[in-house]
């Protein structure tokens, strides 16, 4: 494992955490806080080697469909979460818990997708 993938499954495993706890607090504030930093620390991996820092970078010469789906997978976690988030500012629990809920799974889906991309099918990236 690199650098970006071990700081992706902490995010991953925060978020489960929060989740967790969310689900047993009811939607507890701390517990919402704990999925945020998890969902930022996210997309700090994701976005930052746009902005220069290589440490977190690939260096992928393209991209294949597989990462493109993950891709599309990844945003839809960050809709449903953000999603969440306002429905439990609006005190609505329901929509919030199935928000998180459906949240989890698609956040695996997409990361082990993104790995799949990466490592089981390296030689059909687009160029």
């Amino acid at each position: 494992m690199n650098l970006p993938e071990i700081l992706w499954t902490i995010a991953f495993c925060t978020f489960l955490l929060g989740g967790a706890w969310s689900f047993r607090t009811d939607g507890a504030w701390p517990a919402v806080a704990l999925m945020g930093a998890g969902a930022l620390l996210d997309a700090a991996v994701a976005f930052l080697p746009q902005m220069g820092v290589e440490a977190l970078s690939y260096g992928l010469q393209g991209m294949n469909g597989v990462m493109l789906v993950s891709m599309g997978a990844g945003i839809a976690v960050y809709g449903l979460f953000l999603s969440g988030l306002w429905f439990r500012w609006r005190g609505r629990l329901r929509p919030f818990h199935w928000c998180v809920a459906l949240a989890q799974p698609l956040w695996f889906l997409s990361f082990i997708g993104f790995l799949y991309a990466l490592y089981i099918i390296p030689d059909a990236l687009l160029r």
